[in-house]
């Protein structure tokens, strides 16, 4: 019922009216669904009582495609043709739904002025009592037909003819509907007259707008030839005028060209006289470039000599310097020898000196002793003896004086 609207209302704005009087939403998305591409296998079972739910899901891939801006929209329409529409629509009906009433040829639900409830709604009249409202009237005696059936639509629209004898021209349905073979036959008649009357509508509607199609043709083609004999005369005048204004302006021109072209000329000779100096001064520094790089293989010869011989000095100071580590390793050694031999030196003279003390000590011991002796027997030895001792007693302290000395006491 929203479609059969949408499409009355788009039919009255065919025929003049200044505004579409309908559902807009459910008409914008009418028209994106023909606009998408639906794939080569697709799935309506997944969403098969409802695919409103899905519209969304459809557009956020079409939306990139669509143009931006009245200007775009209005290019892209022109340029769209039978092929880029999707014409077999998928929205299928999954259940029976309401198609008709059996008091009138349509079910009041959105309409072109406003809507009305689904679900009647009862008023009570001033008697206290339920008074049935038309439209529980109609909703009572409503009908429901199959997802295949087909019902004539009763209201008059802009309908193509091919439609119209397609459509009639089908065979008769097995269920018949409510009501007498009369008002079957009488709803057969005014089907044909209308019919009739469209077809002729149609094919005066046709004719008159061929003709005045034609004659706007055939008045624009004069009118045409006519602006184009007028514009070739203004351009011709223009041109003349043209040329006249500017006759002075292309001699001067000229001879600023020609002088343009001398100073052209000089200039050239000069060009080749400063071509002619820099391919000298290029030759120049060609050989000065070549002589710097002779002289660069001279230096990066010496200097890989001289690396050689660094490197051969290198190696001798490093054989030098093994050596030298070597000998100052056996000089540590030997001057921890001589460590250890002067220690045990100093720890000899020092058992040396130990014992000379002890030596003095006797010595002074063996002294006073003979001295005690020589006393005790100075008075009992006879007198030869006596010479004898008083002599060797004259001589024994030079003696052990000496031998004192020779062991270092003073």
């Amino acid at each position: 019922m929203k479609l059969a609207d949408i499409y009355r209302a788009l039919t009255k704005c065919g025929e003049g009216e200044d505004f579409f009087e309908g559902c807009s939403i459910l008409l914008q998305m009418w028209f994106l669904e023909h606009l998408y591409r639906y794939r080569f296998a697709t799935d309506f079972k997944s969403e098969w009582t409802n695919y409103m739910l899905s519209h969304p899901d459809r557009m956020k891939e079409l939306v990139d495609k669509l143009p931006k801006g009245v200007k775009a929209w209005r290019h892209y329409l022109l340029k769209l043709t039978a092929s880029d529409i999707t014409w077999n629509y998928y929205w299928f009906p999954a259940s029976e739904v309401i198609v008709m009433s059996s008091y009138c040829p349509f079910f009041v639900l959105t309409v072109l002025r406003g809507f009305q409830p689904y679900i009647p709604l009862r008023e009570v009249s001033s008697e206290d009592r339920d008074r049935e409202l038309e439209t529980q009237k109609i909703w009572g005696g409503s009908r429901t037909l199959s997802s295949k059936a087909m019902i004539n639509d009763c209201v008059e629209g802009e309908v193509d003819p091919s439609y119209l004898h397609w459509f009639f021209d089908q065979s008769p349905v097995k269920v018949m509907p409510e009501g007498s073979a009369r008002e079957l036959r009488d709803r057969e008649k005014k089907i044909e007259v209308r019919i009739n009357q469209a077809r002729f509508e149609v094919e005066r509607n046709y004719m008159s707008t061929l003709d005045i199609l034609s004659n706007d043709l055939k008045n624009a083609r004069e009118e045409l030839a006519q602006h184009d004999a007028i514009f070739k005369e203004r351009v011709r005048l223009i041109q003349k005028r043209v040329e006249k204004e500017h006759q002075s302006t292309i001699r001067t021109l000229h001879e600023d060209l020609g002088i343009v072209t001398g100073s052209m000329e000089q200039q050239k000779e000069e060009y080749k006289k400063e071509k002619t100096l820099l391919m000298h001064t290029q030759a120049r520094l060609q050989n000065q470039l070549k002589a710097s790089m002779e002289r660069e293989t001279d230096i990066v010869k010496c200097f890989t000599s001289y690396q050689v011989k660094v490197a051969i000095e290198r190696n001798q100071w490093m054989g030098e310097r093994e050596v030298l580590h070597n000998q100052i390793e056996e000089l540590q050694a030997h001057e921890e020898d001589l460590t250890h031999t002067v220690s045990t030196t100093q720890e000899w003279l020092q058992n040396c000196h130990e014992n000379m003390e002890e030596a003095k000590g006797q010595v002074l011991q063996l002294t006073e002793s003979l001295i005690d002796t020589y006393g005790g027997y100075l008075h009992r030895i006879d007198e030869s003896l006596g010479r004898h001792t008083r002599a060797l007693a004259l001589h024994l302290p030079k003696v052990l004086f000496k031998v004192y000395s020779s062991l270092g006491g003073n």
